[in-house]
């Protein structure tokens, strides 16, 4: 489980997009709880793609189910990995070529899948997009460190590219093992669509970054005594380029915990 990343904003006082995104996405879940259907604009089946091909709802689809999610632990999987990654890279491209990122990496996923999977297939989730986030941090900052929960919920701090590299070769390797095995099976994942958001969020960053925003960042921590060596090292907590601590990264860790327990026990 990821918890929380070491990257300090340096562009951009609020990564807007990135907060307005999570906000969307947990109200809509909320009003799914207690809805019976999805409205038609959030809606997206695979056989769409070339069923109803010329309808506007279809295309609207195809962006709206990035909106919604399965379940609790769904949601929060999606929106914690964009609450560590997004504002980084937001701050990187800016607000609106952040956007054009999700929704491109978003809706390569979703064609992916649609062209994968049975007519039937309902497909829900910000996957896709998140993904060409995931892709992003890793072309712009892969030497940061990310904090995540390992073996038996053992904190460990590793560079964010070894991460993102391991888990993109998870996805791939669950992506072809769907491609070559029995549909019976398969699971409810849409591995695919991680793997083509990924690529999407690799090209589009390439090709759009802003002028001067250079890929392979590396990060750069201040000098200190042996215990905030240590502090820094172990809980990606110490002080940055400036002297200072980063206690955002603590509360967000902690508050990410606290609500996933609080939203386990909500949903049994």
């Amino acid at each position: 489980m990821l918890i929380a990343d070491r990257n300090h904003l340096t562009r951009i006082k609020r990564p807007w997009v990135t907060i307005g995104l999570i906000a969307l996405c947990s109200l809509l879940f909320l009003a799914e709880v207690g809805a019976s259907d999805l409205p038609a604009w959030l809606v997206f089946r695979a056989g769409d793609l070339w069923e109803k091909s010329g309808s506007v709802a279809t295309w609207i689809g195809l962006l709206g189910h990035a909106l919604t999610h399965a379940d609790f632990m769904h949601l929060f999987g999606n929106m914690l990995v964009l609450w560590i990654f997004g504002d980084n890279v937001e701050d990187a491209l800016g607000h609106l070529r952040f956007l054009l990122l999700l929704i491109f990496a978003a809706m390569a996923g979703a064609v992916a899948m649609a062209l994968t999977a049975p007519a039937d297939t309902l497909l829900v989730g910000a996957s896709g997009g998140i993904s060409g986030v995931m892709a992003a941090y890793l072309l712009l900052y892969p030497h940061a460190r990310v904090l995540m929960l390992a073996w038996k919920g053992v904190p460990m701090q590793v560079p964010a590219g070894w991460f993102v590299a391991l888990w993109f070769t998870v996805n791939l390797l669950r992506a072809l093992l769907d491609a070559v095995g029995p549909a019976a099976e398969r699971d409810n994942v849409a591995w695919i669509a991680h793997v083509v958001g990924f690529l999407a969020g690799l090209v589009f960053t390439i090709g759009a970054r802003p002028q001067g925003v250079a890929l392979f960042q590396r990060e750069r921590i201040a000098a200190g005594s042996a215990g905030s060596w240590l502090w820094t090292r172990t809980w990606n907590l110490g002080p940055d380029e400036n002297g200072k601590i980063d206690h955002r990264t603590l509360a967000k860790a902690g508050l990410f915990v606290l609500l996933a327990g609080a939203g386990m026990l909500l949903t049994g």
